[in-house]
């Protein structure tokens, strides 16, 4: 497999040429909302690394990145539990390479955590999805409801 620096690099590229995009998308609209980020590089190519290893590698995707893009205003990260959702993948028959190693969901959620806890790329905010009491999602206009209270500020000022 290729070496995590590389993989980092293929998707920071990814995200380079849809920079004039991203731009223009930025400039016409009060919220833009990105799906996989600069964090999901971090933490899927650096899921398997010890603790400090994974902490200079994702200072390093998050400084290589903020000097090509935007950096985000705020980072949330919808905390799920990984068996629930790769059940629900594999109901919708909709499962991608990653979703299939439960071992790789549960790393990148332990990594995203991290993230949060070192406010590293952030501000972050984090949301648990999950109703413990059900074991299943909560509504999604909780949900929705949630990151609104988080956005609308950011909207006034």
């Amino acid at each position: 497999s290729l070496h995590h620096d590389l993989r980092m690099l293929s998707f920071a590229t990814d995200r380079f040429e849809a920079l004039p995009r991203l731009q223009a998308m930025i400039a016409s609209n009060d919220v833009v909302v990105i799906d996989r980020y600069v964090a999901s590089n971090a933490v899927y190519q650096g899921a398997f690394l010890s603790d400090e290893a994974f902490q200079a590698f994702a200072t390093k995707v998050f400084t290589f990145e903020h000097n090509l893009l935007p950096k985000a205003d705020l980072t949330v990260f919808l905390k799920t539990a990984p068996e629930i959702s790769q059940a629900k993948a594999v109901a919708r028959a909709a499962l991608d390479e990653n979703e299939k190693s439960l071992k790789l969901q549960k790393a990148v959620v332990g990594r995203y955590g991290q993230l949060v806890d070192w406010d590293l790329g952030g501000p972050w905010q984090t949301i648990d999805v999950m109703d413990q009491r059900q074991g299943d999602y909560r509504p999604i206009t909780e949900i929705h409801s949630q990151i609104w209270h988080l956005i609308e500020p950011m909207l006034r000022s």
